[in-house]
């Protein structure tokens, strides 16, 4: 770590319980009942714009080398969203809300406009075509 200036790391799988969804209703995010959901979360702290490449590339191999151990662990798979809090700025938006994203376009271009939200940080939906 201190070649690259790196403070600290964190990796983690949330498994949370195939039941977590039974009684929630329909969302933005795409989640199923009795559908596993477990989260992976790698937090690296570092100092120096120049180590940037080389900590985010560590993140994505890890990243890669613990969703086997959580799929093989039954607590995820790769066919499920990605949660967006705990994703990688890169991370594809289809990826997050899978077939909701057309849906969620379109509504926010009924209610959006003028781009207001377009304003914001993390993972813009874009306006509907």
């Amino acid at each position: 770590m201190k070649d690259n200036q790196g403070k600290s790391a964190v990796i983690d799988i949330w498994p949370f319980l195939p039941s977590m969804f039974d009684t929630s209703t329909s969302a933005a995010w795409p989640h199923e009942k009795g559908q596993p959901n477990g989260p992976l979360f790698v937090c690296f702290q570092w100092e120096g714009e120049s180590n940037d490449k080389y900590w985010i590339g560590l993140m994505m191999q890890i990243l890669q080398s613990i969703r086997k151990v959580a799929e093989a662990e039954g607590c995820t798979n790769d066919n499920l969203p990605k949660y967006c809090n705990t994703s990688l700025a890169d991370t594809p938006l289809e990826d997050i809300y899978k077939n909701n994203l057309s849906k969620l376009m379109t509504i926010r271009a009924k209610y959006d406009p003028d781009d207001m939200m377009g304003r914001t940080g993390g993972f813009r939906i874009p306006l509907a075509l």
